[in-house]
Parts: structure tokens; C-alpha cells; sequence
């Protein structure tokens, strides 16, 4: 379950964490469901930070199962679409490798 300042409940170790605070979703593997088991969200980078369904930053999970959304979040790409390829922007001073087929 993640909570906003509340509880977490990670359904894979089936380990529940009770905590002040409202329960407001639940993590499934990589994705994010809300109380009422609507898909939210998903962890693409297999990390802490969770993107919702349209690739927009939702929040971070930190310790003790929270969900905080950072006021100052750095834009990480597209993070595209489960199963689908996402976009990340090239770093400072790069470009792509051109092959010829």
C-alpha cells in the first residue's frame, strides 16, 4: 500500500507497515494501483519514482512506504508505456550513432 504520510503495503513481501497517514494505493511489481485497484501508475525505471499512465511524474516512494511528490523533480524522459520503448533525451554533448543498414 502506498500512502500519502500513511502506509505501504508492498503486495509482493505481503509486508504492511501501519504509519499515520491515509492509505491511498498499492504497489503490484512494478505498477501502482489506487485503493480501488484502478492501474495509476508504474515504476518504469525500477527505482522509487513512479510515473502515472500518461508518463507524467506522480510521486517518490521514500522509506517506510511513503509517497511524496518533490517539488523540484528532474525530468527524466518519456518513460514511454509498459512494454512499449519510452524517450530519453540525449545528454549534454552527445549524439546518436548513425549505422548504415
Amino acid at each position: 500500500m502506498l500512502a500519502r504520510q500513511g502506509v505501504l503495503c508492498n503486495s509482493k513481501s505481503r509486508e504492511t507497515l501501519v504509519l499515520p497517514g491515509n492509505w491511498i494505493a498499492f504497489r503490484q511489481g512494478k505498477y501502482v494501483f489506487n485503493k480501488s485497484g484502478k492501474w495509476i501508475g508504474w515504476l518504469p525505471w525500477d527505482e522509487k519514482d513512479v510515473v502515472d499512465t500518461n508518463g507524467q511524474y506522480l510521486g517518490t516512494i521514500f522509506e517506510s512506504n511513503r509517497l511524496y511528490r518533490l517539488s523540484h523533480h528532474s525530468y527524466r524522459g518519456y518513460p514511454g508505456y509498459p512494454g512499449f520503448a519510452g524517450y530519453s533525451p540525449l545528454p549534454s554533448g552527445t549524439s546518436d550513432v548513425e549505422l548504415e543498414a
